[in-house]
């Protein structure tokens, strides 16, 4: 996957696997787990200095600055159970379909996640520091979601949405650096709302070649290109290719 926004970006792989058996003719379980590692970087991006964080920075903010990014490193990592449930396949307005549900626990780690700033202008033109969003997020994530293969020849096509609410919703963690000042807080106890652990929605079409197993969800590539820039202001592309091998 790679994110964009102004001159920073954030890219790298995602590894996931998946353990399912039968319940009888109907339902399935499946176990589930998944580690991402993204690096985070990019140089002389120009926008506002904020402090969402903290209400008690020395600065005159918000100020214009350009910021240069510290190579920073994003982990996520969880496992899962899900459980699966064929729907009526004589249903007139669904057809063949399968309900999906479950659970997961997850934590994203910021590592190294900084920034060094240089002020623009303003009266406090000139002023240096740093910016570091570094911390750990721990979530339980219920989700739920319901998919519609259909079979085309040799090849399975398999539409499906899934709704995933992290809870509970965090704060940002921040700390900022100046002259003479070194301060840390959270957006949410500053008053500036939770911003971390969003509830999300996942579209996708998994095209699936059956005699090698073979898995692209080419939906989730699309909507992760247009519907990210809607939930999240301020991206200015959002790039994923996922595969999957069944065997």
């Amino acid at each position: 996957s790679r994110t964009t926004t102004g001159e920073l970006q954030l890219r790298g792989p995602a590894l996931s696997g998946v353990l399912r058996r039968g319940l009888g003719p109907m339902w399935s379980v499946s176990g589930f787990g998944f580690y991402d590692r993204l690096t985070f970087s990019g140089r002389g991006d120009v926008r506002p200095l904020r402090t969402l964080a903290s209400n008690s920075v020395p600065l005159p903010l918000p100020a214009p600055a350009t910021f240069d990014a510290r190579n920073g490193r994003m982990e996520h990592a969880g496992i899962g159970v899900a459980f699966a449930r064929i729907g009526d396949a004589d249903s007139p307005r669904l057809g063949r379909h399968v309900w999906v549900m479950g659970l997961q626990v997850e934590q994203v780690r910021l590592s190294r996640y900084q920034f060094d700033y240089r002020i623009d202008a303003g009266p406090a033109r000139g002023i240096v520091g740093l910016v570091d969003y570094s911390g750990d997020y721990n979530h339980v994530t219920p989700f739920g979601g319901i998919e519609f293969p259909r079979a085309r020849g040799r090849w399975t096509f398999s539409p499906h949405a899934l709704v995933a609410v992290p809870v509970p919703r965090r704060g940002v963690i921040a700390r900022i650096s100046g002259p003479g000042f070194d301060i840390s807080g959270n957006t949410d106890t500053a008053g500036n709302g939770k911003h971390f652990g969003d509830p999300s929605l996942a579209l996708g079409i998994d095209a699936t070649y059956e005699p090698w197993g073979l898995t692209v969800d080419l939906g989730s590539t699309l909507t992760q290109a247009t519907l990210e820039r809607l939930v999240h202001v301020g991206i200015d592309s959002n790039w994923s290719l996922a595969v999957g091998w069944r065997f």
